[in-house]
């Protein structure tokens, strides 16, 4: 099988105002597809190049199943990129309402991957997710169909040619059935780290002294497009430097009034191709799960209220006893990464969602009536770093687990201010969060809310972070290398560790863009690029900042080109000295 690659894709941008939503008659398939290929803007709106009187008028919570393709801001000599701020969490929060819509039904084999349910009237969204009778399994959310990282990056099996992976699944070769796949347990009795740490760090332990548990899934869009060009696997990458495009691939105005793939050719070196089949924005999630409470036996737990969360039933293993048997469960959501690129923003517009129930609010011990919050003990005690202490990965049995008490250091910002305009509304984040909660009262997602968005206000400056060192270089410094060696060595580190945030697309927020539940040891983190949605993942921007790609790619670990310890070496002291006249 033969496959081809791409090298990067170019992005222009223009200075527009709203968010572009598609039509319930322009809706073309699973989340973020589009029927034809996009440019930049869906639409001729024309630039705003002066302040409009209320420029937020069009930010109206809607109940739908679209997405938004596009994210319109001002120009920065109209308005502040705090100011441009509502856009990007109307975006989101749209984006969410999407992902949990209910997803379509494919007879009795379950329901269609990634395939919102159309029919789904607003009144019957309400029915089916009401607070008050919400049951796990009646209806599964669109998001929850969607392939995992585990579908589409395989491995050869033992007696394979391991040199090639085998292709992954096609998307629609099986609908998806409950239950939730959140064993965690490989089948060698390996506990699976992807399942139970957080982001490059370690578990998270409830107060009821469960793990909470993590999946990475993606849309068809992204899925198809690393599928078809074989970036499942190393050897189809592009030679470095050249970084993977994402999709979409921005496409030409003829290639916009076709429904024909968008083929890029790039790669000078290779004269490789990269072919976008599915047109539309890919989408990118991480979830957080937490094992719910029914029936409490030991003196730890409490009780869940399952009206407060999106639940689901899952398969799950105990990591303290790898070797018994999966049990089922029911799990509740207790925090959604979201990433979308579009043509403007081929870094994507990062979002996070928590439930409101994982921390009491600032400043209070407790939640609003009293009940115990799913990760602090009723607030007793601020910890500076955001936890008490990080578990490691031994797993030890329940009776001997100690809950982590996770504290915010981050708010969730206040800004901007309201405008006399705004007609009381207000839209900061904080204030759009009770704008969408207001629209989703009376089901179990009014009890979610946005923590923060990230976007790149300067997308067109972008250099991928791992290539400022020359490949098979280890970036050290010997006193024994002559002084131009040195220094270009020394050019070459300090420019990778000053990348961020300039060459990430200038991103803000620069710091603290993360969530208390899924990056909870980073929160006082002393490396600045750390606490930041983007910064974090610029350290896999040569493969779209996408971090379980460049983890899970075949072969491990991931290193572009035969990267000999013994060339390193040689290549550190490519000068004469006087032992070669030994």
């Amino acid at each position: 099988m033969q496959y081809k690659n791409c090298l990067r894709l170019t992005v222009s941008l223009i200075a527009l105002l709203a968010v572009t939503v598609l039509s319930a008659a322009d809706y073309a398939g699973t989340i973020g597809e589009s029927k034809t290929p996009l440019v930049n803007y869906a639409d001729s709106e024309p630039a705003h190049s002066e302040r409009v009187t209320h420029p937020y008028k069009q930010l109206v919570p809607t109940l739908t199943p679209d997405v938004p393709m596009h994210v319109r801001p001002h120009s920065r000599d109209v308005m502040t990129d705090i100011e441009d701020r509502p856009f990007f969490d109307y975006n989101a929060w749209q984006t969410f309402i999407g992902l949990i819509w209910p997803a379509e039904r494919e007879g009795d084999q379950g329901y269609v991957r990634g395939l919102a349910d159309g029919g789904v009237p607003e009144a019957d969204f309400r029915e089916i997710y009401a607070s008050g009778n919400y049951q796990a399994g009646n209806w599964v959310a669109v998001f929850e169909t969607l392939r995992t990282d585990d579908d589409l990056f395989t491995s050869p099996a033992d007696g394979e040619d391991l040199s090639m992976p085998p292709e992954p699944i096609d998307w629609f070769a099986d609908a998806y059935s409950l239950p939730l796949e959140l064993e965690g347990i490989s089948k060698t009795g390996h506990v699976d780290d992807d399942t139970f740490d957080e982001a490059f760090s370690g578990p998270l332990i409830d107060q009821n002294r469960r793990y909470v548990r993590y999946t990475v899934a993606m849309n068809r869009v992204f899925y198809d497009y690393i599928r078809g060009n074989g970036y499942f696997w190393k050897g189809n990458l592009p030679k470095s430097p050249s970084p993977v495009a994402i999709p979409p691939v921005t496409a030409t105005e003829a290639q916009s009034k076709s429904e024909d793939p968008v083929v890029l050719m790039l790669q000078p070196q290779t004269q490789t191709i990269a072919t976008q089949r599915v047109h539309g924005n890919s989408i990118t999630i991480k979830t957080a799960w937490r094992v719910m409470i029914t029936d409490p036996a030991a003196p730890w737990e409490q009780k869940d209220d399952l009206s407060r969360y999106y639940t689901t039933e899952a398969l799950v293993k105990n990591p303290s006893n790898p070797d018994a048997g999966a049990e089922k469960a029911i799990v509740g959501l207790v925090g959604l990464h979201v990433v979308v690129r579009t043509t403007q923003f081929p870094q994507g517009l990062w979002s996070t969602f928590s439930h409101v129930d994982n921390l009491p609010p600032v400043g209070k011990k407790a939640l609003p009536d009293g009940r115990r919050a799913s990760f602090n003990s009723n607030g007793q005690v601020f910890y500076p770093d955001g936890f008490s202490y990080q578990p490691g990965n031994d797993f030890p049995e329940m009776a001997d687990r100690v809950p982590v008490e996770v504290s915010r250091l981050w708010k969730i910002p206040n800004t901007p201010v309201p405008l006399p305009q705004d007609n009381g509304k207000g839209y900061s984040t904080q204030a759009m969060n009770t704008q969408f909660q207001d629209l989703l009262k009376g089901t179990v997602w009014q009890n979610y809310q946005l923590e923060v968005t990230n976007w790149p206000t300067d997308p067109g400056v972008f250099y991928a972070r791992p290539f400022f060192q020359m490949r098979g270089m280890s970036g050290e410094v010997t006193d024994d290398m002559p002084p131009a060696l040195q220094a270009i060595i020394k050019r070459n580190n300090l420019a990778e560790s000053d990348a961020f945030p300039r060459y990430a697309g200038l991103p803000i927020p620069q710091v603290g863009a993360l969530n208390p539940i899924l990056e909870t040891y980073f929160q006082n983190s002393p490396v600045p690029e750390q606490t930041s949605c983007i910064g974090c993942h610029y350290g896999a921007s040569d493969l779209g900042f996408v971090w379980a790609w460049k983890k899970d790619i075949w072969p491990q670990p991931y290193k572009q080109g035969r990267v000999n310890p013994e060339d390193t070496k040689r290549a550190s002291v490519p000068y004469v000295t006087s032992s070669d006249y030994d």
